[in-house]
């Protein structure tokens, strides 16, 4: 942290920070001079928080994770899927097809589409709850204070109706109307300084899901064959 929190001489309680030569104390009432360093500091903070403002719908959008239908969708896949697939195959295919091989290379595989969409929901909604939560911002010092930041500590200014407020000591995004409790949450939100630093995160997490339930193709398959020579060999 570059500056220290600016405090009241008289009471020692936290100071929002205004463009103003001086402030009142909102504890005490004393009148508090604000150092030029920290007007300056304030103004490169209002500079970031433009930036932060654009990224605000997309946080809003992230936030609110996979659409509440996908996984009433992926359930469809599963139940309803397989034997669509097994009674097109009976229809389309120009030779008959034994019921083991309808098993594994018709019905396990129409499984596939619907149980990777309901883990990716899943997966990412959890993603998403988990870098929410790390982004919080923390408790007030004093009851009736401003939130804190969730990396520094100092106390945060915050606008009406904004969603996050940023630091003017360290720059750093924390998310309003939510406070974390506890060391864990600020630890797991110190890794990103930025909303746009946190949405960039969660779409590279949510591609590398998106891979790593491609690659269970993969074990599927392997299995569906193992299964497909085990009744064989029984027959």
């Amino acid at each position: 942290m570059s500056l220290e929190p600016l405090r009241c001489g008289s009471c020692g309680g936290d100071v929002a920070l205004v463009a103003a030569p001086a402030t009142g104390c909102r504890y005490c009432k004393a009148s508090v001079v604000i150092p030029q360093t920290h007007l300056d500091a304030l103004a490169v903070q209002q500079q970031a928080a433009r930036l932060r403002k654009e990224v605000e719908p997309r946080w809003r959008r992230m936030t609110a994770q996979a659409a509440w239908w996908t996984e009433w969708v992926a359930v469809a896949l599963i139940l309803f899927l397989p034997p669509f697939m097994s009674l097109l195959a009976v229809f389309v295919l120009w030779f008959p097809l034994s019921m083991v091989d309808g098993l594994v290379f018709v019905a396990i595989p129409s499984l596939l589409p619907g149980g990777a969409l309901w883990v990716w929901a899943i997966a990412s909604r959890a993603t998403a709850q988990r870098l929410d939560r790390g982004m919080w911002a923390g408790p007030p010092q004093r009851a009736g204070g401003s939130p804190t930041c969730r990396g520094c500590g100092a106390p945060l200014t915050v606008e009406p109706e904004a969603l996050a407020a940023t630091c003017v000591y360290c720059g750093a995004d924390s998310v309003l109307g939510s406070q974390a409790s506890g060391d864990v949450a600020h630890a797991a939100g110190s890794k990103v300084r930025t909303l746009k630093d946190a949405l960039r995160t969660w779409r590279m997490r949510v591609v590398l899901l998106g891979f790593g339930v491609l690659a269970l193709a993969v074990p599927v398959a392997g299995l569906a064959m193992l299964v497909w020579v085990a009744l064989r060999s029984a027959m």
